[in-house]
């Protein structure tokens, strides 16, 4: 099982999604998020390090957004393969 590493700002949300589950939170509508592929929260003066596990093959995407605050989001991303 891969493992997505996530360095996060601003206290930044990070959801891995599905394409469905996309475009359902593009749509403003209730997603569901990825079994082990969230984090919320945070201080937002300091990067966190979060680690998403992929549930399964397949395509994923990976959602930032600021949680409602006022400023933009960041993240910078990484892979970890599991053999």
């Amino acid at each position: 099982m891969d493992v997505l590493v996530a360095f996060i700002g601003m206290g930044a949300r990070v959801f891995l999604l599905d394409r469905f589950n996309l475009a359902l939170y593009r749509g403003g509508r209730r997603f569901k998020k990825a079994a082990g592929g969230s984090y919320e929260g945070g201080d937002p003066n300091e990067v966190q390090e979060v680690h998403l596990r992929v549930p399964f093959p397949g395509q994923w995407h990976v959602v930032v957004d600021s949680g409602g605050l006022p400023g933009l989001a960041s993240a910078t991303f990484g892979t970890v393969r599991k053999q």
